[in-house]
């Protein structure tokens, strides 16, 4: 009997904690932080991440089947244009090419044989009609010369034909001789080396691409090419300034401007974003093919306007006179005044990482509530509040994560 007793003094005691708690509370308000509105400038960003491309680069691949006997560079080398690369074993072209040689010059000897053979007839031609007009021979006689130098004259056509197969067949061996010697077409370093002395290279078709040796790129003009979601790339026009780092080089800005904005999407997981292109002005040796980047995209500019931060903008359902009472979700902020949080609708304007302009609903000098944002989420009109002096670590992560 006694243990029912203490267990219900127990959740009366539990109870009676907790109100006389929720009455403190409501008491002195809840917390916040302020910031005080002021007239200042803004500037509208749009982030976006990427890699480091150069502006040009130069696939290095094989047009011809062969061994690699000689590899003068290593990856990350810089090299001028003309400087010897790599080459690959010519024996089997240097071969044909002497065959050829031989071929051709048989060909020539068919082709002065032929023109022997072409004069013979034709004098003996001559002579058979000579004959023939004084009927010295039969018509039979003079068809056969006839059809002898035909005969002649289409053999020496052939041998020609057979000398200019044998030149080209040369020729082209001797351009693949040529290619089994690669240079540098421009100057730049080896950003990408995939083969290694030994390997053997092949050749390419229409449908399966051949193997690409290496890849030279020019430092000299360097991108920042990054993907911008779908719904900020019509902000983005070509000429506007941004600021670009690299996460391998720490404490430094490149600045830069847009070159090239992509015309159709592409898909990254369910969204669609487009490849934006911005050109480095002063690129270093720190920069590198592939390393990661993140631009910042200047697209709009006020002066002397009303700015808050970001988290401070949130949506709440505020009735409307509209055939009766209706309810519609507004952006709205919350002054403080006299200790009480007061809602008001606000128009938005342009952005950047942490702040938004306010073109209506504010005035210089007034207190916006701030955060944290586990209390301004559930803030209401009215409602008592109490100006905290300092954030903590994890309310400004909380901060971080709901504008993000």
């Amino acid at each position: 009997m006694k243990k029912p007793i203490i267990i219900l003094l127990v959740v009366v005691i539990v109870v009676v904690i907790f109100l006389v708690s929720l009455l403190s509370d409501r008491d002195k308000g809840t917390e916040v932080y302020q910031y005080t509105v002021e007239k200042r400038d803004l500037m509208s960003i749009v982030s976006a991440s990427g890699v480091i491309e150069p502006r040009v680069k130069v696939n290095i691949s094989s047009n011809v089947i062969g061994e690699i006997v000689k590899l003068a560079v290593k990856e990350g080398q810089t090299v001028n244009k003309g400087d010897f690369l790599l080459q690959i074993d010519p024996q089997q072209y240097e071969a044909e090419v002497k065959r050829l040689e031989a071929y051709l010059k048989m060909s020539e000897i068919k082709v002065e044989q032929a023109k022997v053979n072409l004069r013979d007839a034709s004098n003996n031609l001559e002579r058979v009609k000579s004959l023939f007009q004084k009927e010295f021979v039969s018509q039979m006689e003079l068809e056969a010369a006839q059809v002898k130098y035909d005969s002649a004259e289409v053999q020496l056509k052939s041998a020609r034909e057979e000398v200019a197969q044998a030149r080209a067949s040369l020729e082209r061996v001797e351009d693949q001789l040529k290619k089994t010697t690669f240079t540098a077409p421009m100057s730049g370093i080896v950003s990408k080396l995939n083969a290694e002395e030994g390997e053997t290279v092949v050749t390419g078709t229409m449908n399966n691409p051949g193997t690409v040796i290496m890849t030279i790129a020019d430092m000299s003009e360097v991108l920042s090419t990054v993907n911008v979601d779908e719904t900020e790339i019509t902000k983005v026009r070509h000429t506007q300034r941004a600021t670009v780092t690299v996460d391998a080089v720490e404490g430094k800005e490149y600045q830069g401007e847009v070159v090239e904005i992509a015309t159709s999407a592409t898909k990254e997981g369910d969204v669609s974003v487009f490849q934006v292109k911005v050109a480095l002005e002063t690129p270093d040796q720190n920069l590198r093919p592939g390393m990661t980047s993140r631009a910042k995209i200047e697209t709009d500019f006020r002066s002397n306007i009303f700015a808050v931060p970001l988290q401070s903008v949130v949506e709440r359902e505020i009735e409307v006179a509209e055939e009766g009472t209706k309810k519609e979700k507004k952006d709205v902020v919350f002054l403080i005044e006299e200790n009480k949080a007061k809602m008001v609708p606000v128009s938005t304007g342009i952005s950047d990482d942490t702040d938004v302009e306010i073109i209506s609903g504010i005035k210089e000098g007034d207190r916006v509530v701030t955060g944290p944002y586990r209390n301004l989420k559930n803030l209401k009109d009215g409602d008592m509040v109490k100006v905290k002096e300092e954030e903590t670590e994890e309310e400004s992560l909380e901060v971080a994560i709901e504008v993000t």
